[in-house]
């Protein structure tokens, strides 16, 4: 099966204990291999959901965040990796290292009657031969130098293949899958996307360098085997090299492909550890986040207001109802810190335990579970942290003085849904 037919709206993040998880319905999304996708932070997931959302569709042939995600989780986390196996090889066939050891036998030496004659025929390439190895010869160079300290006989495959051989294996996983994948679909050798990774080179770099590779590549007197055929990775996507009939619109594809892999590797970056309280005021309300000046305490009027109280018991209530999130009380919209100590309670203590208080008597005691709150000093003001998990079961918010509600997150906000609504919305999501 190349792809599957998936409903968005059945796409959901949800926040655990100490992760996040993409929900498919019921159940976790799997990756090819049936692990969970999952992460400590949720900015390369929520990538990974909206690319699922606009496509309609999981691609297991073509490169994208479904399948590098897996690749990294079902095998280079594990300790699989096949390129790492290979690398000998994979060095000692890549075009860049050719170059720089000059080696020059019968059987890779360019057909020059036809090489000329392509020309001929695409005179307007000509400038992808000359600056796309060019800038990508200095480049290796400069790669080469920092990585061995000026110390490696360039002629020397041995001591290329030592310095590229540890540079690679110093990368990370996010890094090692994107090299790998485009390594074996682009049939580039792994002198270009590990400088890309690196950020030795640019996307644009990278993609006129790799025009420059397959253009040599297609005047060789003899086919050699290809570094899929050489890797025979665990997970191949189909080979896109250059189109040479339409090669503005190939050069375009090829270069879109390779800046949304950048900018894959900076979602994943954020990956590492999870976000602190500042950390989490610096990225802004959203879905599974929103902030709350105060819990009771009304600014305009100077004096305690229900109405105050019931929008954080609501925002609660529809993270439950929701994929989970995180509330946090004492910060102003803008992310300005007031802190609890705005509700005028006598100590930390009593405002935990009128908060639980009104979790319990308007949601009901079985929520408790699903929620934990965290208090954390931030400049010397205090804010809670009120972390909702996805509640297993349709969570109501009855509180006294107003009607019984059900509400769920509609991007940044939380949304009251009517009768009808909210019997279609459980059936789907809790049944």
């Amino acid at each position: 099966m190349v792809t599957k037919i998936i409903k968005p709206e059945l796409l959901d993040l949800v926040m655990r204990n100490n992760d996040y998880v993409i929900y498919y319905g019921d159940s976790p999304l799997k990756t090819l291999e049936g692990n969970d996708f999952v992460a400590s932070n949720p900015r390369i997931l929520q990538h990974i959901l909206i690319e699922l959302s606009l496509a309609e569709k999981i691609s297991f042939k073509t490169i994208n965040g479904y399948v590098i995600f897996s690749l990294i989780t079902d095998y280079l986390m594990k300790g699989i990796d096949e390129l790492a196996e290979s690398i000998d090889e994979v060095i000692k066939n890549d075009s860049f290292v050719k170059f720089k050891t000059g080696e020059k036998n019968g059987s890779q030496s360019i057909n020059v009657d036809s090489f000329i004659g392509f020309l001929d025929e695409n005179d307007r390439l000509l400038n992808f031969i000359f600056y796309g190895v060019s800038s990508i010869q200095k480049s290796f160079n400069l790669f080469l130098k920092e990585s061995s300290k000026n110390k490696i006989d360039y002629s020397s495959i041995n001591e290329l293949s030592k310095s590229i051989k540890n540079s690679y294996l110093k990368l990370t996983a996010a890094q090692r899958a994107i090299v790998k994948l485009l390594c074996t679909t682009h049939d580039s050798g792994i002198i270009l996307p590990l400088l890309l990774v690196l950020r030795k080179i640019n996307p644009s770099e990278y993609t006129n360098a790799l025009f420059a590779v397959r253009m040599n590549a297609l005047q060789q007197k003899s086919r050699h085997k290809t570094f899929a055929e050489i890797i025979k990775p665990h997970i191949e996507c189909k080979l896109i090299v250059p189109d040479w009939k339409n090669p503005l619109e190939s050069f375009n594809e090829i270069h879109n492909k390779v800046l949304q892999l950048v900018e894959y590797l900076s979602y994943f970056s954020h990956n590492e550890k999870t976000l602190g309280i500042q950390e989490l005021i610096d990225t802004g309300e959203g879905y599974n986040l929103e902030f709350k000046t105060s819990f009771r305490w009304d600014i305009r009027t100077g004096k305690k207001n229900p109405a105050i109280e019931h929008a954080s018991l609501k925002t609660i209530a529809a993270f439950l109802n929701s994929g989970g999130g995180t509330l946090l009380i004492g910060v102003e919209d803008d992310g300005k810190i007031q802190g609890i100590e705005i509700d005028k309670f006598d100590n930390e203590d009593k405002f935990l335990l009128h908060l639980w208080n009104m979790i319990k008597s308007s949601m009901g005691r079985e929520v408790s579970p699903n929620i934990q709150t965290i208090l954390k000093k931030l400049n010397g003001k205090t804010v809670c942290n009120v972390k909702c998990l996805r509640s297993p079961s349709p969570v109501f918010l009855k509180q006294k003085g107003f009607d019984e509600e059900f509400y769920i997150r509609i991007g940044p906000s939380s949304a009251r849904l009517e009768i009808r609504e909210a019997l279609k919305y459980i059936s789907e999501r809790f049944e």
